[in-house]
């Protein structure tokens, strides 16, 4: 994508955006170009589902166009949560790696939520953390115990035939394991690394002449008083409870029989009488399961970096996953409205789910617009469909009457379109 102005001092003269086709997942290498050089900062890279045709080592292979784009070096790097569609890309391994080549691009700035703060979990571990923070920080950890059986529960699914189910579980449930090298390669990528919240400085404008760069989210649990009320105490927690009926699921010995004495009887010896109940059960289990990883989904979409960038009169939105929960807060600021009155270019939050791309936000954009021209709405959305959600729930990813509205008041780009693994043809906004 291309944002033209005037060059004035040193203001940047041009923005461009290149989103990379990673299937289900999202990468964007966003370029400042000055009247001598141009800087770069990527804003997330990972993928849960690749896509189609394209090689398991595929990631490797965008990192290194990534560098070649940016000549060798990245000014910052921005991870907006910790989903793996958002920071798998960021793993290393034998330093020939995604990771390992984004890691030699030298950044000079990496920034994350505050939620993945080591100083936070310090104070946990110390107890000078709030009661609120310990009970967040246990709430996290208790949903990627949930996600870790929930993987195992939709292998044994697939094993039983349901394999449509069991995909789609495995999926959701990979998204929200955690990844200890992305995670520790972004801890010490870069000589220093900022974790923000709403209103913080993100410390890209020092990177970044003649940009203004806002962090409009994730807020905080005192800014957001109605996470506040979640109790220290998880024991009797709903993830607290759920992670402990996953620790057992998963571990050696699995759950111990409720009669053990009884007999057993698999799915292919069940008799007749009972065979009609054995899918049913199953079927409403896998339901079960996808209500579960959709909510635990949506709390850590909720921890997304929101960056808002200006340059002038144009601003570029770059919401991660954030949705309508998060956007709440920001979005009763009188000030920040007008500000968003000016996007020229809207990265589509939650690979085009609804809920992330609330009417209250799409309502304020100035640039929408039916008619083609210079001055309308630019949308990049990198999804894949097919993977979240279905469209007999209404919860399918991305959503019809989201992109219904994207493709009518806006040029939308998606990057599902385009071939695997490479960057989008810039797309030029003029001003």
């Amino acid at each position: 994508m291309v944002v033209k102005k005037r060059a004035t001092g040193r203001k940047p003269s041009a923005v461009r955006v290149h989103p990379y086709q990673v299937g289900f997942g999202d990468c964007f290498l966003v370029e400042f170009v000055y009247a001598k050089s141009s800087k770069f900062i990527l804003i997330d890279f990972g993928s849960t589902s690749s896509p189609r045709g394209a090689k398991p080592t595929f990631l490797d292979n965008v990192a290194a166009e990534i560098a070649a784009t940016c000549g060798g070096s990245l000014e910052a790097v921005i991870a907006t949560h910790r989903h793996a569609d958002h920071i798998s890309g960021f793993t290393t391994g034998d330093g020939t790696a995604s990771g390992d080549i984004i890691r030699s691009l030298q950044p000079k700035l990496v920034v994350q939520p505050w939620t993945e703060d080591p100083a936070l979990a310090k104070r946990i571990v110390s107890g000078s953390a709030s009661q609120a923070h310990k009970a967040f920080a246990n709430r996290l950890s208790d949903i990627h115990a949930v996600a870790a059986a929930v993987v195992h529960e939709a292998e044994q699914l697939t094993q039983l035939g349901m394999r449509t189910n069991g995909r789609e579980l495995r999926f959701l449930g990979e998204t929200n394991i955690p990844n200890a090298s992305a995670e520790r390669n972004l801890r010490t990528m870069a000589p220093k690394t900022r974790y923000v919240r709403y209103g913080d400085k993100s410390g890209l404008e020092a990177l970044l002449p003649g940009v203004r760069v806002t962090v409009l989210g994730p807020p905080t649990l005192a800014q957001v008083g109605a996470l506040r009320k979640h109790r220290t105490e998880e024991t009797n927690n709903f993830w607290s409870f759920r992670a402990n009926l996953a620790k057992n699921l998963t571990g050696p010995r699995g759950f111990e029989p409720l009669f053990p004495n009884a007999p057993q009887l698999g799915a292919e010896n069940a008799p007749p009488w009972a065979r009609w109940l054995i899918p049913k059960l199953q079927r409403a289990r896998a339901d079960e399961l996808k209500g579960l990883v959709r909510t635990m989904d949506k709390e850590l979409n909720n921890t997304s970096v929101i960056l808002l960038f200006e340059v002038g009169e144009v601003a570029l939105l770059f919401p991660g996953d954030a949705q309508i929960e998060s956007w709440a807060y920001a979005l009763r600021k009188e000030s920040v409205r007008k500000r968003l009155a000016n996007v020229a270019l809207y990265k589509v939050g939650h690979h085009g789910s609804l809920s992330a791309t609330p009417k209250s936000l799409w309502n304020l954009f100035g640039n929408r617009s039916a008619a083609p021209g210079d001055r309308r709405l630019r949308s990049v959305m990198s999804t894949l469909p097919n993977r979240h959600g279905q469209k007999r729930t209404g919860n399918e990813v991305p959503r019809l009457a989201l992109l219904k509205a994207l493709q009518r008041d806006s040029e939308l780009t998606s990057t599902h379109l385009s071939p695997s693994g490479r960057a989008i043809k810039p797309i030029e906004v003029k001003t």
